[in-house]
């Protein structure tokens, strides 16, 4: 199932289709109807799609339906042809950073190997450094420093960039990254946003579903979507 579902994505980026589709999305309100007009939106191979809003708009929520969980939402919403909703196997094809990353107990070689077992340590501290924290992870001990059980020895922010290095080291044909630049200078900003972009560029088939609330990612959106007034614009 799961190689069936990688030849229908690949197929869909080889022929410039709709890799990610989402139609009229809207989460709903407790009456059971759309909190607001949906958003509708096409992010091919290739591409960056932004989305913005205000907290409750439903960019974490469309981020979820992507992951096959179950959500409450109206519209439609497709990867490679295929419904998102309650579609777990789908998760193969995805690498995800949440916003509020919890890393595993052990060490930051370990929280790497989740996302690509077979690595080794160059390809480790190539993806640290896309994620701008290979100097804190040097300076803590390197690929063996611990991580405590209770996420300490590294801040939130730290944390949040060796989840999206994770992200990054897979390989995986689409990245959904939740608020990945959040509480960075505007430089590490800047070298985030290059990296998400290089990513994405160096094989085909590859594309990015990014949440943010800072304008600065507007920069390199192929895609722009505003979830507060239901607009998407292409670059």
């Amino acid at each position: 199932l799961l190689s069936e579902i990688s030849r229908r994505v690949a197929s869909a980026a080889s022929t410039g289709s709709p890799v990610v589709e989402v139609r009229e999305f809207a989460v709903m309100g407790d009456s059971g109807r759309p909190m607001r007009a949906g958003v509708s939106f096409v992010a091919n191979a290739g591409e960056i799609a932004v989305l913005a809003g205000r907290s409750g708009a439903g960019k974490s929520t469309l981020l979820r339906t992507l992951l096959g969980q179950r959500t409450s939402h109206a519209g439609i919403v497709r990867i490679g042809g295929s419904a998102a909703e309650h579609r777990a196997d789908l998760a193969e094809l995805i690498a995800y950073a949440p916003q509020n990353i919890t890393l595993l107990p052990g060490t930051v070689r370990q929280n790497l190997e989740l996302a690509a077992p077979d690595a080794d340590d160059a390809r480790m501290w190539e993806a640290l450094r896309r994620a701008h924290v290979d100097n804190v992870v040097a300076h803590a001990g390197g690929l063996d420093a611990v991580i405590s059980a209770l996420g300490e020895g590294f801040s939130g922010g730290e944390a949040r960039r060796i989840g999206l290095a994770r992200a990054f080291i897979s390989g995986r044909p689409l990245l959904l990254l939740d608020e990945p630049s959040e509480g960075l200078d505007s430089a590490t900003e800047a070298n985030v946003m290059g990296s998400i972009r290089a990513y994405v560029d160096e094989a085909p088939g590859r594309l990015a579903i990014v949440v943010t609330h800072r304008p600065a990612l507007k920069t390199i959106a192929d895609v722009w979507v505003d979830l507060d007034d239901g607009a998407a614009a292409t670059a």
